[in-house]
């Protein structure tokens, strides 16, 4: 069987009047009788002044499980707030001996949850938590990284990584009634199926893991349901 690759942004996706779906694409329309979402997700990046030529160097990394071994020993910050940051932190604590949860925000330390392990990493010094808001990132001519705290105070990291989850790019789903999670990533069986007949999604925009390895057997199951449906 013939098939064509396109090179365009998908606006929307309905459904077909008399079964299947069209792809609007660049002004033109595309009908299948089924559509594969694999539309990944955007990670979140913290908005701080100085952090631009950060990022360029690749110095703000977004995910500890991926890479975080690459960094043992070194000196990192986990930018962010709350639980989301704590966990990472703690991950990252089996890698180096040098992590620092820094904030975002001023909320109170009060207000933030109550982690018993977190607490005992920081109680043994494994991790360390600024108190004090981040103001500003410079990148320094060794090519680490000083974060600026509100309080005036400097401190200098090797890697930085933000703890702000991301946003999974389901919106092509929403208009069919895909049902998502409460993060809104799509859910769908052990065939890949959405909760739309004919929809299949697979990779990060799915409930699960986010690992390549787990986007490539999505790959594969997705492709052999698609192909027994159509």
């Amino acid at each position: 069987m013939d098939g064509s690759i396109l090179q365009a942004e998908v606006s929307s996706v309905t459904a077909g009047k008399d079964g299947g779906f069209v792809a609007t694409l660049d002004g033109r329309e595309v009908r299948s009788r089924a559509v594969l979402l694999a539309t990944g997700i955007v990670d979140q990046a913290p908005v701080l002044p100085g952090l631009e030529p950060v990022m360029r160097r690749g110095l703000l990394r977004q995910c500890p499980i991926c890479d975080g071994h690459q960094h043992s020993g070194q000196r990192i910050a986990v930018l962010g707030d709350g639980e989301h940051a704590q966990r990472e932190a703690l991950f990252l604590s089996h890698y180096s001996p040098h992590v620092s949860v820094v904030r975002l925000t001023a909320q109170a330390l009060s207000a933030e949850p109550k982690d018993a392990s977190f607490a005992a990493a920081a109680q043994a010094q494994r991790v360390v938590r600024l108190d004090s808001p981040v103001a500003q990132a410079r990148l320094q001519d060794d090519g680490s990284v000083a974060l600026v705290l509100q309080d005036c105070s400097s401190h200098v990291f090797d890697i930085l990584y933000a703890a702000l989850g991301c946003r999974p790019r389901s919106d092509l789903a929403l208009p069919l009634g895909a049902s998502r999670d409460d993060t809104g990533q799509l859910q769908v069986d052990r065939h890949c199926r959405t909760s739309v007949s004919g929809l299949y999604a697979a990779g990060d925009v799915v409930s699960g893991l986010d690992q390549l390895a787990v986007a490539i057997g999505h790959g594969a199951i997705a492709a052999t349901a698609i192909h027994n449906h159509c």
